[in-house]
């Protein structure tokens, strides 16, 4: 009931107050129900359907979760069964009701526990019931020396019978140690390759795949089992065995052959009610199991669309749903443990008692002796008794390994390609360096740099000059002069202080490029970070000051306790070209998005990709980024394959600006730079640059203070502002933007427009769009249909096709 009033409230309170919001609503009572059947009288259950929609665009999402919910609740069996779907949820479904767990996965758990600790925890089980058995045995030994002879040491058997007592409870406490040992090596060592299996889960071939309430559930519900029960349930469940096997074969091994012969036939029956308890309770265990699944689904759904069920009227129908969901928990849950308990345990309750009787009977017809048969029935009865809690421990067990199964299962998932490989190049880098490791330097301008070199040194061939080349992203027109186009001198030098130079400016002037011959290593021998980079690397911005050779000269010179360095390889410091050869690419068993295409972009232009919805903009994005992996072709990136490097690598080259901005849970600072790899003046400028400013520096705590869950307190539009943010602090050498201004007002457009413009000038850029106007000013653009690219040009020139193949 709690739990039905605090889910109505979620679906009807207030969309600004979540469940602290104040709800006039009432919720659905549950009603009467078949077995496992919808509940009578909940709007639109008997059909098995959740009303559409009254407004289909703004529903449509939330009728397509309620059509799979309904699939999903009648491949269950929950309800009458409707059109079968092809693959997706239904089919994921039926494969988790019909999941059984395996001997293979209890050997996993072992192995991840470790076979020493299980080795330990076997022998003190074995010494446990043994030395219980022990005290009955003293007992009965007892007894029959009193009975027999009458004339016994008493102190001897008490001190005997207070020692086997002592060393049952030591036993008892080290059984607990080691079973608590056990289950925390296996339940860490289990949940660490759990996380790093679904951390590495393709997006295309898993998580969309996945609802929602399916993984949170293994990684609360699933994942407490095994951390907590699976000691106290499992293991304590194989102790009971042990010890069930022990007395009993000593009971047996103290009677005769003929009483022995007549309890057979009972202990098989004993086991055939345990059998069929058995197979009662695993599918009950499941069902519920499934159950929970669906109604976490359906929370899911209701935080992420309450306003559409709320905006459409389908508040009832998702308080039926959750009801029967809850109602069907329930039902399991009374079966398990009241209906199917009981009915095993006054079947057992009657064997054992049948077997007491044989016992005893058998014992005083081949007069055994008393202190014996006293203790053969009260062994007998214990056995009876411990079954109750065995039963309740039983169907616990099957909980829990049902929960180890699930998460098994995680472990097979496909994976993405490895992180990292041997052969990934360290392309860009970003080090802090403290002012007492660097070494004194001192900037030179041209004229005074040429003075500098040795006499009887040709200037036009040293250092100091370099032949030159057009730059990309100038539109590919070199300088006018003729004596500039063959040679030009660079604009200054940095020197370690009375030494040789170490950088000259790069030919834009953006850059300090480290001379043939030097190491990064000169420049600060204190560093530990330098030490190992033998690749040339050039300086594109030092404390947040970039695109100035000069300035980041002077801040080097003159710097201040600390120094932060961002590094190019230089041999990519005048950009990244990207080119994509003959790609296809889908998903799933899906037929191909993207048929062959091919598209070449220069380093540091500006390229678009336009089309309607579906063409295949965002799935191309994907793929360089390779969270979709191509079916033909390949994706180069500065000449690298990128198949061929590893994600890590990869990934810290391309960024993207996704359509959805994607805000972390913390401050403006975790937010900007969420691995503190930045200078806060750097930061700063990139908010100013989307005049996000004002806004942060309103907020108390500057920097540090808190953007609250999902960025609730700041608008659709802001948040989109952030993403491009992020990414103007961290300056990729590839940028891709997937529709990322939508939700802005037109100041803002042609805010967050200047800033893709100009504020990356080191960048590729790839950008999609619906429409060619929002790419005002790009160098190229290419209009997709149905996969293939149909038409590539100017932003000009695309705007003249006809308006039908951009909408």
């Amino acid at each position: 009931v709690l739990a039905s009033a605090a889910f109505a409230r979620l679906v009807e309170g207030p969309a600004s107050g979540g469940l602290s919001g104040v709800s006039h609503a009432t919720p659905t009572p549950m009603t009467s129900t078949g077995p496992f059947g919808n509940p009578d009288g909940a709007p639109g259950a008997p059909q098995g359907h959740v009303a559409l929609p009254r407004t289909a665009a703004a529903g449509m999402e939330v009728a397509n979760v309620a059509r799979d919910l309904t699939v999903l609740q009648s491949a269950a069996g929950l309800g009458p069964r409707i059109p079968a779907v092809p693959a997706g949820a239904a089919q994921l479904r039926d494969l988790e009701v019909q999941d059984r767990f395996s001997w293979a996965t209890v050997k996993m758990w072992l192995q991840a526990a470790g076979y020493g600790k299980l080795t330990l925890f076997v022998i003190l089980v074995m010494c446990q019931r043994l030395l219980f058995l022990g005290e009955s045995l003293v007992l009965a030994s007892w007894v029959d020396v009193k009975v027999t002879t009458g004339a016994s040491s008493d102190r001897t058997y008490l001190c005997l019978l207070v020692g086997v007592v002592t060393a049952s409870c030591a036993s008892f406490i080290f059984l607990y140690w080691a079973a608590g040992r056990l289950s925390m090596a296996a339940s860490q060592s289990f949940h660490d390759q759990v996380l790093a299996s679904l951390l590495q889960a393709p997006i295309d071939r898993f998580f969309d795949r996945q609802p929602i309430g399916r993984i949170l559930n293994r990684f609360s519900f699933d994942l407490r089992f095994v951390d907590n029960a699976i000691a106290f349930c499992v293991l304590m469940m194989v102790a009971f065995c042990f010890g069930f096997l022990i007395t009993q074969g000593y009971i047996l091994s103290e009677v005769t052959w003929t009483v022995a012969s007549c309890a057979m036939p009972i202990y098989g029956l004993l086991f055939y009610y345990v059998y069929l308890y058995r197979g009662t309770a695993v599918p009950l265990v499941f069902h519920s199991k499934f159950a929970l699944s669906c109604i976490q689904d359906l929370q899911g759904v209701v935080m992420s669309s309450c306003v559409s069920i709320r905006a459409n009227g389908m508040s009832p129908d998702f308080m039926a749903r959750h009801n029967h969901y809850s109602a069907t928990i329930i039902r399991c849950q009374y079966l398990i443990f009241h209906v199917a308990k009981a009915w095993v345990q006054s079947r057992v309750t009657l064997c054992f008692s049948a077997l007491t009787v044989l016992f005893a009977l058998g014992g005083l017809w081949t007069r055994m002796p008393m202190g014996t048969l006293a203790n053969i029935v009260s062994l007998s009865f214990i056995s009876m008794q411990e079954f109750e809690t065995v039963a309740q421990m039983f169907a616990n067990s099957i909980t829990v390994l049902n929960s180890l199964q699930r998460l098994a299962r995680l472990l097979t998932t496909p994976q993405e390609a490895p992180a990292e490989t041997g052969a990934d190049p360290k392309i860009r880098l970003s080090v802090l360096v403290s002012r007492m490791h660097l070494a004194s330097l001192e900037a030179k301008r041209g004229v005074e740099a040429e003075a500098s070199l040795p006499e009887g040194v040709d200037a036009e061939k040293s250092w100091l000059y370099f032949r030159l080349v057009s730059i990309a992203g100038t539109g590919g027109h070199a300088l006018q002069s003729p004596a500039q186009r063959e040679m030009r001198r660079t604009s200054l030098a940095v020197f370690l202080k009375g030494q040789f130079p170490l950088f000259r400016a790069s030919q834009d002037n953006c850059s300090l490029e480290l001379l043939d011959g030097r190491r990064l290593r000169d420049l600060a021998p204190g560093c530990a970070a330098l030490q190992g980079l033998e690749d040339s690397y050039s300086i594109v911005a030092v404390n947040g000051i970039a695109r100035s050779a000069g300035s980041m000269a002077e801040e080097l010179c003159n710097p201040p306790a600390a120094v932060w360095l961002d590094l190019w390889q230089s041999k990519y410091a005048g950009g990244m070209r990207v080119q994509l050869e003959d790609l296809s690419a889908g998903y799933g068993n899906d037929p191909s998005v993207l048929r062959g295409i091919s598209i070449d972009v220069l380093a540091r232009a500006r390229f678009g990709l336009v089309g309607k919805s579906g063409c295949g903009k965002t799935t191309a994005l994907q793929c360089i980024l390779r969270l979709l992996e191509p079916r033909s072709g390949r994706i180069l990136l500065g000449g690298l394959d990128a198949s061929k490097l590893g994600l890590a690598a990869l990934r810290s080259i391309v960024g993207i600006v996704p359509q959805e901005p994607v805000l972390f849970r913390g401050s403006w600072r975790e937010n900007l730079d969420p691995f503190n790899q930045y200078p806060d003046g750097r930061l700063w400028e990139a908010l100013q640059n989307l005049a996000l400013m004002p806004l942060a520096r309103s907020s108390p705590g500057g920097l540090d203070a808190p953007v609250c869950p999902s960025g609730t307190n700041i608008s659709l539009g802001q948040k989109q502002l952030l993403s491009i943010a992020r990414m103007l602090v961290r300056q990729p050498p590839v940028l891709l933007l997937d529709e990322c201004t939508s939700a802005l007002d037109p100041h803002s457009q042609e805010v967050a427009r200047n800033s893709i413009m100009n504020d990356f000038p080191m960048s590729t850029v790839l950008a999609a769009a619906h429409r060619a106007e929002a790419l005002r000013g790009f160098d190229s653009v290419v209009v997709l249909e149905d996969g293939e690219v149909v038409k590539q040009g100017s932003t000009e020139e695309i705007l003249k096709i006809d308006s039908r193949t951009l909408a």
